[in-house]
């Protein structure tokens, strides 16, 4: 949250006029997203009634479904989950973040 706070800024300082995407990265209890869990390359992301740490549906708070959403061969699947895979510091939960292995990225404008 705190580096979208710094680039949001520095944006403003900087007069920039171009597009911006955000991405989402979290998880609700129990790593509720991304979904379907697991290294799924061929499947995109799906909804799923995921909810905050007060138990309030998420897709309330972001848009479902996103605005932009940017198809992925299976070939990119699989490079993007080797890049997932080259760095331990990333591997802490390693079913979460090789969630976001899917059929596709997905974006929300800022």
């Amino acid at each position: 949250m705190a580096v979208n706070w710094f680039v949001r800024d520095a944006i403003k300082v900087l007069g920039y006029k171009g597009r911006v995407h955000t991405y989402l990265i979290h998880s609700g209890p129990d790593s509720e997203w991304p979904w379907p869990q697991g290294v799924t390359p061929r499947d995109p992301f799906a909804l799923h009634e995921a909810l905050d740490f007060k138990g309030v549906p998420i897709h309330r708070f972001v848009p479902w479904p996103p605005p932009e959403r940017v198809p992925l061969n299976e070939a990119v699947a699989h490079q993007k989950l080797k890049a997932i895979r080259a760095y331990r510091s990333q591997l802490v939960d390693r079913e979460f973040l090789q969630s976001f292995t899917k059929s596709e990225e997905i974006f929300w404008g800022m």
